[in-house]
């Protein structure tokens, strides 16, 4: 009797276990999260999750390298599917502005790609790229195609 109890025990723990590991990220939420590369290049980001497959948020960076560059990027992110770990679609509004003799900014459209590993329904790590990196000011930037801007973070969820 006492095996048969500890052994029901243990299954439910280890399906509970389990189902923490398996579901991906949160079901919805706020979150915190830093990052290194992409448009923001290094810095924090606040994001909230609508649902299971669906985040947004913000990434803001600051710089200081011949100059201090400060960089404000919305974003929304699309998961793909997956269970452990996602592959997701992004897509952001970058506003970036530049301190230096002469102050310049920019805005563009980035969009690409990548996959999070989650280590649990409120804390993953995530690795992507640029594929497309549309510039709308100042007018004349080349549209850039490719594998551009890499970036990888940490993500945690409340």
């Amino acid at each position: 009797m006492k095996k048969g109890l500890f052994v029901a025990a243990a299954a439910m723990m280890i399906c509970s276990a389990a189902s923490v590991f398996a579901n991906g990220g949160p079901k919805s939420g706020l979150g915190v999260g830093v990052n290194r590369g992409g448009p923001a290049t290094t810095g924090v980001q606040v994001q909230y999750a609508i649902n299971h497959d669906l985040h947004v948020g913000t990434q803001v960076g600051f710089r200081i390298s011949d100059g201090t560059d400060i960089t404000f990027a919305p974003y929304a992110k699309y998961f793909l599917g997956g269970t452990t770990v996602r592959p997701y679609a992004i897509g952001q509004f970058a506003i970036a502005s530049r301190s230096t003799a002469g102050n310049t900014s920019s805005t563009g459209i980035n969009l690409g790609g990548g996959a999070q590993y989650w280590f649990s329904d409120k804390f993953g790590v995530y690795g992507q790229v640029n594929v497309l990196e549309l510039p709308i000011s100042p007018s004349g930037q080349d549209v850039s195609f490719g594998v551009l801007t890499p970036s990888i973070g940490l993500e945690l969820f409340f």
